[in-house]
C-alpha cells in the first residue's frame, strides 16, 4: 500500500486550444463536468443537423454551448459566444472543428476510465 498520495502529481486530462486572435490566446480546457458531458451527449445528434441546416437560432445556442465548454479552463477565464465570434476570431467552420475535437477529448477521457 502506498505511504503517501499526492494529487499534485496526478495528471489531469486537458485540451489546449489556441484561438485565432492577434494574441494567440491559449485556453487549457479541463475535463468537463457530468452536466456538460450530458449536454454534449444530448446534443450530439442534433449538432450536425444544425450545421447543415444553418438555422440562426440553433447556431446561436451552439455558440453559447461552445463558450460554456471553453469557459471550463485552467486559466479561470470565462468567454461568451460573442467573444468567440468577435475577439477570438472563431468562424463557423472553426466552431465545427472545435466541437469535433472536444468530442474526441471527452471520448479519450471516457476510454481511459475503462
Amino acid at each position: 500500500m502506498a505511504k503517501s498520495l499526492n494529487f499534485r502529481e496526478f495528471a489531469q486530462p486537458t485540451l489546449k486550444v489556441t484561438m485565432n486572435d492577434a494574441d494567440e490566446t491559449v485556453f487549457t480546457l479541463t475535463a468537463p463536468s457530468v452536466e456538460m458531458v450530458e449536454r454534449l451527449e444530448a446534443n450530439q445528434d442534433t449538432l450536425l443537423a444544425t450545421f447543415k441546416k444553418g438555422d440562426r437560432e440553433s447556431l446561436d445556442e451552439i455558440w453559447k454551448f461552445a463558450a460554456d465548454l471553453i469557459s471550463s479552463n485552467r486559466e479561470g477565464r470565462k468567454v461568451t459566444a460573442e467573444e468567440l465570434k468577435g475577439r477570438y476570431g472563431m468562424g463557423y467552420k472553426m466552431l465545427f472543428v472545435f466541437l469535433e475535437a472536444y468530442g474526441e477529448f471527452v471520448n479519450e477521457i471516457e476510454e481511459a476510465k475503462n
